[in-house]
């Protein structure tokens, strides 16, 4: 499933990481990506992830940031998952001076009822076709 959070805004004004995880409940995902996530921000004074993931069966979380906010807080994506996150790869890309940064965050886990899968890879992007190159970049790098 992916969620675009708008920052933990709902239509109403209000943070309410409750609802948001009333809406992924009723999907029963075993894999949530969620965009737009503000951590502890004037918007939304809180772990907005981990309060989600509280009222979820998911046991995993990883955030990314993408950036700081002017408020103290942190804006960026994250990944929720019922199974164990074995590796989180991050990526930044700033398309041109004076635009704010983009980001991806590629997630492996091995969930355990595909047996004959050594691994599935989750790549959440953040936006622009440059991180993706970024990432196929690195992994022709490292075949060599």
């Amino acid at each position: 499933m992916s969620y675009n959070l708008h920052f933990g805004i709902g239509m109403d004004g209000k943070c309410d990481p409750v609802r948001q995880a009333r809406v992924i409940n009723s999907v029963d995902p075993d894999i949530v990506t969620l965009q737009e996530i503000d951590i502890n921000s004037t918007r939304c004074p809180m772990n907005l992830l981990e309060k989600i993931k509280e009222n979820t069966a998911h046991q995993y979380s990883v955030f990314y940031k993408a950036r700081d906010l002017p408020d103290g807080g942190f804006f960026g994506n994250g990944v929720l998952s019922k199974h164990k996150i074995l590796e989180v790869k991050e990526y930044n890309y700033t398309p041109w001076q004076g635009r704010q940064t983009r980001s991806a965050v590629a997630v492996r886990i091995h969930p355990p009822q595909l047996e004959k899968v050594p691994h599935m890879q989750l790549i959440l992007f953040g936006s622009f076709r440059h991180i993706y190159n970024m990432m196929l970049r690195e992994e022709s790098n490292s075949v060599k």
